[in-house]
């Protein structure tokens, strides 16, 4: 009998985007303290071109408790320096007129912590989000010019990937579920009757645009761990139903066929991962190649990849690298477009090709596309896979896997496995 493990990526999609883009504030301590700001369509991505980065060129910027800050333009990003024992971080800028419906100024706002600690004092700026934690709730105050803006717009994280606009009481609060992810973002807008001029057009209003950009408390990642990539990969871990860490185990049994093979066996979840046991298999089981996709939560010390090295470009996702594990993702939307693990005989690619929205608004991988390089870069075997999950007792599990191998010059070789009689433990 012989025994495979397999570890599933964990892969996954948003349901949709957003259209605009807004300013979010990433305050970052550890080993490279910085703060970072980025023109971007949520604070998972980042400014996607030199564009994007340049609107910011006149931000003002400064932390409540050491003074202003100075930032200069980054291929990627404005970056300042943040005090050794800074933990929040204020912004802003004059965006200029719009002419949606009427001319109306557009600013934008934005506030960085490192805890949610910092985040529960007004920091100065002219629209703000504060918040503090109750039990397991999460408490957000809009605030304009100081006091509490009551029907302010308001678009806050809930489940899973999920986002709910509401508007705030006549306290200028709201209440939401304390968010699971380590890095997460409020927004929120509040419209100013205002009369004025701007680059010679009038206007008779201002709309200001605020976030609240909340990290994990100091400390949190490991030595040597960028803390920015290891919140946006923590949080692309979250957003993904399949295989969670600390999800039920379960096992069924396992039947099918592998080009002109009979499979039989059991697939199972354990604490190791996806566990395949054969009873029944093709003379040489490495020829089968079955869907043993590189398992991706095991990765401990993160960085932020570079394009080039030492320096990032301005673009929509994020590579993280993970060097002892020797793993690369790419991260968009919060769910891993793509793996690249590196062994010593070659390397592995997994890219997701298609998806399925949970109801509680996280991702299974229905399609991926698996390539295996030899250690000369060279292409030795291609895989397109597709899973099918089962709800059962609230665990998403695999219950089918069909697909094509190719490994060679020949026309490939199909494999569809079942697995039945599931039972979640």
């Amino acid at each position: 009998m012989h025994r495979l493990i397999l570890t599933l990526a964990v892969l996954g999609a948003l349901a949709g985007r957003a259209s605009a883009h807004f300013l979010f504030v990433h305050v970052l301590p550890g080993e490279d303290p910085r703060v970072e700001l980025h023109f971007a369509e949520s604070c998972w991505d980042f400014s996607a071109d030199q564009r994007m980065v340049g609107i910011m060129s006149d931000v003002r910027a400064w932390d409540p408790e050491h003074g202003t800050i100075t930032f200069s333009p980054a291929p990627h990003a404005m970056t300042g320096e943040l005090a050794p024992d800074g933990r929040s971080a204020c912004a802003a800028f004059t965006y200029g007129i719009m002419r949606r419906g009427g001319e109306f100024l557009l600013e934008y706002h934005g506030k960085g912590v490192s805890g949610l600690e910092a985040a529960a004092k007004p920091s100065g700026l002219d629209a703000e989000i504060i918040a503090s934690r109750e039990n397991e709730e999460l408490v957000l105050t809009v605030l304009f010019k100081g006091t509490p803006a009551p029907g302010a717009e308001i678009v806050v994280p809930m489940a899973g990937s999920s986002v709910r606009t509401l508007a705030t009481d006549e306290n200028g609060t709201v209440r939401i579920p304390l968010p699971e992810t380590p890095l997460f973002s409020v927004r929120a807008m509040v419209a100013e009757d205002r009369q004025g001029v701007h680059d010679d057009v009038e206007y008779g209003e201002a709309r200001h645009y605020t976030t609240l950009t909340v990290h994990p408390t100091p400390g949190s990642t490991a030595p040597g761990t960028d803390p920015l990539a290891s919140a946006i990969l923590a949080d692309a871990f979250l957003c993904h139903a399949a295989f969670p860490a600390d999800g039920p185990e379960w096992s069924g049994r396992l039947q099918g066929r592998f080009a002109d093979e009979e499979i039989r066996g059991t697939m199972s979840r354990d604490g190791d991962g996806l566990v395949v046991s054969l009873s029944s298999a093709a003379s040489d089981p490495a020829r089968m190649h079955l869907p043993s996709l590189e398992g991706i939560d095991d990765a401990s010390d993160v960085l932020l990849g570079a394009d080039f090295p030492g320096r990032r470009t301005a673009r929509v996702d994020a590579t993280v690298i993970s060097p002892d594990s020797g793993k690369l993702f790419i991260i968009r939307d919060r769910r891993i477009e793509s793996v690249l693990t590196r062994h010593d005989s070659g390397a592995r690619r997994i890219d997701a090709l298609e998806w399925e929205s949970t109801e509680d608004q996280r991702f299974l991988p229905t399609k991926l596309l698996v390539t295996d390089f030899d250690a000369d870069g060279s292409i030795s075997s291609v895989m397109v896979v597709t899973t099918g999950f089962t709800l059962q007792d609230g665990v998403h599990v695999p219950t089918s896997h069909s697909g094509m191998v190719i490994d060679g010059p020949s026309e490939g070789e199909a494999f569809s496995l079942k697995v039945n009689d599931l039972r979640v433990r």
